[in-house]
């Protein structure tokens, strides 16, 4: 099975990854990205990259899907930059899956 990648976040942010092949959702508000990121990761997503100012608000329901194998869900900085807790949740799932902070 062939899985999609989507890429969540302000339009100007994720434009850039349509060339890419990804498809791009840029919900209006919090209650928008949460119910676009449930209909993402129970349909045929295996990747959702979604910027940090985005995911910040809905962090509850990422961390329902991070508990799962499917999707792999990304943060990432948007146009300005990082806000680090992109960084740190990467440091959380690499110490999950090797049982040791690398970082």
């Amino acid at each position: 099975m062939i899985h999609k990648i989507a890429v969540i976040g302000d339009r100007v942010s994720v434009l850039g990854f349509r060339a890419l092949g990804m498809d791009i959702f840029s919900p209006k508000d919090s209650e928008s990205t949460r119910r676009t990121l449930i209909e993402l990761a129970t349909g045929d997503y295996g990747i959702i990259f979604i910027t940090e100012d985005y995911a910040i608000p809905i962090c509850d329901t990422i961390e329902k899907y991070r508990k799962k194998m499917s999707p792999i869900i990304v943060l990432i900085p948007d146009r300005f930059g990082s806000k680090e807790s992109g960084i740190e949740a990467i440091n959380l799932d690499v110490e999950k899956a090797i049982g040791k902070n690398l970082f």
